[in-house]
């Protein structure tokens, strides 16, 4: 205690000193506490459920035909699988269907407002270990099929619908036309397991809201499920009993169940599974960053060292044993680790705010980050490791100096030997090495980015605006009454100040969501269609669709006015070239196409155009189960149930959001119970799509950035203090005639030497690990030379820069002072 008092008076003496080694490790602290504390709320524990590691996600599986073709892709299940393998698998796991968030007009006070919510099964509340705020959650007995016209509204509707009141239960909400009575609050935070929902309400009102085959028809594939793993029941086991008991599916079912598989994962890796690889390179990138920071700090510690050495060696002269001049670097490098960490966990709690508000894009709303006692204990067990790895090498070197040639220096300190410059120069390669490796990792991320921002979608995203309408209230349901607001919605757009062009699209937007269907080509040879069926991305859109999202028509015509079922005009569609091209064999044009599997007795449509591919999943968008597209005049073939429409408008030469207010208020005048909402321009959906990618990139090249300012300070550090210390050498070179040019040029030579042998190893290590971030590169090869080039260009044009300011001082040595005796 008695040598840690005296190292912490001795910082004190030194502000400068002091001041630079405690915020170096204090920024490698704060940046590390942060990006922990995001670490555990992800990776340890992160479902705020009891027993959350036995919580799955169920999902359907399309298997690719003996054919070939598509997948294994993701594929939704019946709600009657659902019912057979819950009942098949029933000792080992516990299953209750599911939907996405899903829209319902909420009609109060004269106003309509668009609110999310689930279908669920009676059991999801006491799966996930939910207790109601007041009331009472689902009954088992609301599952049975009928109209159970019971909800449980979300704690943010019922503060801001109700203020609050206990009273609230038992009162009615109208959604989409129909009479909800609500039977309970559900707890604060929590917004389903799509993490958008605001209420609850049976699954067995699906077909009361949107038609008897959502709960009758095993062909009709909408849901997910989540289940509950017995204690004795590992995932490997649920995930074989469920794809056994699929594969009895498929047998007893060929017409429905044919290449129908089902998978179960964590719900966790379901939930953040995409975010967690994300987290660790981010988590490996923080924690480079503070291995820099303690190679800097060591080596402010050895050069303290070297300018004590006179002072150790009248220690180890007087008798002072090895561990005794060791413990002074140790010490000094315990208390600056110990001020480093308390200024550094001060600043991780004072951003960590922030931090989690700019983080909250990417997580869902149950993850919690927060500075905790765990991230706490973390962060001084770290701080430990650093303070052992910063002082050891000084403690080493201070522990052998020899007392006679530390003595015999005529009164002045002794500059750095070659073993002295050997170990500065490896510390400053160190961190060199590590930042290359930093930049050369940053460099492919944002090459990786901007291939992913630069895909060609195959539609026009700039100045489009969209907006949602959910058709779903009775009112809708005649198919006249559909299509003449439909229509007239349609005309309304399309007649805005500044709309270019307007058309509608459903039920899907155009962009980041799919609806699928099967389809039958007409064989080639023989009457009768194409025995092997075929799933297609479906789209039920108005004429002028392909104009308004700039969606180019390669061949035959759009639809018009006059395809539509009010008239005997002949069904029609059109198919993208991919469709064309696979499977009609240059025929697009009066193909006919069976909008059905080829054993049913589906409506038969023509071919009459062929557009261009589209990426309607969006940038980097997740596999879909056919890459397959067919559209539909939504006059012709209505969208299903629950009918959403998507109204697209493209702004006339201006900023698409300047249509906003204009399209929010389309139908205040004639239709007021029917808001539209989610308007927002495309370049904002798409921006909203690549968040997550655009989060780690930006928190990549920060921390890039600061690797890289802390290696150059390092090396700026390490090259003032060789100067420094070489001052006498260098006033007798220029005492017999070197120019300050040639001082200038060895010093940043000898600076940039290092830098390119840090370069090299950190070229090494950025090999080792390029792997690691290889799935976020979006195509860009990892071998490319340039993108490499690029990084040790900058790499050692800030070596260049560091070294300049201590060559040009060098330069400037007065011989005739350097030389004085005195």
């Amino acid at each position: 205690m008695n040598q840690l008092g005296h190292s912490l008076r001795g910082l004190l003496r030194r502000p400068v000193f002091t001041t630079v080694a405690v915020g170096t490790v204090a920024l490698g602290f704060s940046v590390n506490a942060l990006v922990f504390s995001v670490a555990r709320a992800v990776l340890v524990d992160p479902l705020p459920w009891p027993d959350g590691s036995r919580l799955v996600h169920v999902s359907g599986v399309r298997l690719p035909s003996e054919a070939g073709g598509e997948g294994p892709s993701p594929y939704p299940m019946s709600y009657l699988d659902i019912r057979d393998l819950a009942e098949s698998v029933s000792g080992s796991v516990d299953l209750v269907p599911r939907t996405g968030a899903r829209s319902f007009n909420l009609f109060a006070d004269g106003n309509s407002e668009n609110v999310r919510g689930e279908l669920v099964g009676s059991a999801y509340f006491p799966m996930l270990g939910l207790v109601p705020v007041h009331g009472r959650v689902l009954d088992p007995s609301e599952d049975v099929e009928g109209e159970h016209r019971v909800v449980v509204i979300g704690h943010d509707l019922w503060s801001r619908r109700f203020g609050s009141d206990p009273s609230a239960v038992g009162r009615t909400l109208d959604l989409d036309g129909r009479t909800f009575e609500i039977v309970g609050v559900a707890p604060p935070r929590f917004r389903g397991l799509s993490d958008e929902a605001e209420l609850w309400m049976p699954i067995s009102m699906a077909s009361a809201l949107y038609g008897p085959f959502y709960l009758e028809s095993r062909q009709f594939r909408w849901l997910s499920a989540i289940g509950r793993r017995a204690r004795e029941a590992p995932l490997e086991r649920v995930d074989t009993e469920l794809r056994r008991a699929a594969e009895d599916l498929r047998e007893a079912f060929p017409q429905t169940n044919d290449r129908i598989d089902v998978e179960a994962i964590g719900l966790t890796t379901h939930m953040l599974g995409d975010i967690q690889p994300r987290v660790l390179i981010l988590w490996g990138a923080a924690g480079l960053v503070l291995l820099i920071a303690t190679a800097n700090v060591s080596a402010l510690l050895l050069a303290r060292g070297v300018s004590t050495s006179r002072e150790t060696a009248i220690r180890s002269a007087l008798g002072a044993d090895r561990w005794s001049l060791a413990s002074v670097p140790l010490t000094e490098g315990l208390a600056i680790a110990g001020l480093g960490l308390v200024l550094g966990l001060v600043a991780a709690i004072g951003l960590i705010g922030p931090a989690a508000r700019s983080a909250g894009p990417l997580l869902p709303g149950f993850v919690e980050v927060r500075i905790d006692p765990a991230v706490t204990i973390v962060v001084v067990l770290v701080a430990c490791l650093v303070s052992l790895l910063a002082a050891a090498i000084p403690a080493l070197i201070a522990s052998r100096v020899s007392a006679l040639a530390a003595l015999t220096h005529e009164g002045r300190s002794p500059g750095p030997g070659r073993r002295h410059r050997r170990l500065f120069s490896g510390l400053v390669v160190s961190q060199i090495a590590v930042a290359s490796a930093l930049a050369v990792s940053v460099t492919l991320l944002v090459r990786g980015f901007q291939n992913l921002m630069n895909e060609d979608l195959g539609f026009d995203p700039a100045g489009l605006v969209m907006a949602t309408v959910d058709l779903k209230a009775p009112r809708f349901q005649p198919n006249t009454a559909f299509r003449s607001f439909t229509r007239e919605l349609h005309d309304r757009a399309s007649a805005l100040n500044g709309v270019e062009a307007a058309a509608l699209v459903g039920p899907q937007r155009p962009v980041g969501d799919w609806n699928s269907a099967e389809v039958s080509v007409e064989a080639r040879t023989e009457a009768g269609f194409d025995p092997n069926g075929l799933v297609a991305i479906t789209h039920s859109v108005t004429p002028g669709y392909f104009d308004a999202l700039g969606i180019e028509l390669l061949r035959g015509r759009d639809f018009t006015n006059e395809d539509t079922g009010e008239t005997q005009s002949p069904l029609v569609i059109v198919v993208n070239r991919t469709f064309a091209d696979r499977y009609l064999e240059g025929r697009g044009i009066g193909a006919r196409v069976k909008l059905s599997r080829p054993d049913q007795n589906g409506p038969v449509a023509t071919v009459i155009g062929v557009v261009e591919d589209v990426r309607d999943g969006g940038p980097g968008a997740e596999p879909r189960p056919s890459d397959l597209q067919v559209y539909y005049s939504v006059y012709q073939i209505l969208p299903r149930l629950p009918p959403l429409l998507t109204l697209v408008a493209r702004a006339g030469g201006g900023e698409p959001l300047a249509l906003a207010p204009g399209v929010r208020g389309l139908t205040m005048d004639w239709a007021p119970d029917v808001p539209l909402f989610d308007v927002e321009s495309m370049p904002g959906v798409i921006r909203s799509q690549t968040t997550t990618q655009r989060f780690l990139v930006i928190l990549m090249v920060a921390f890039s950035v600061l690797a890289g300012l802390l290696s150059a300070g390092g090396l700026f550090g390490m090259v003032s203090y060789s100067v420094a210390q070489q001052t006498h050498d260098i006033g007798v070179r220029m005492a017999i005639g070197a120019s300050p040019r040639h001082v200038q040029w060895r010093v940043v030579r000898g600076a940039v030497g290092l830098a390119v042998l840090g370069v090299a190893s950190g070229f090494a290590l950025a090999m080792a690990v390029v792997g690691l971030i290889e799935p976020h590169l979006h195509g860009v090869r990892a071998d490319r030379v340039g993108l490499w080039v690029g990084a040790a260009v900058a790499v050692l044009g800030i070596a260049a820069i560091a070294a300049a300011v201590p060559a040009r001082r060098a330069s400037k040595v007065d011989p005739a002072v350097s030389l004085d005796p005195a």
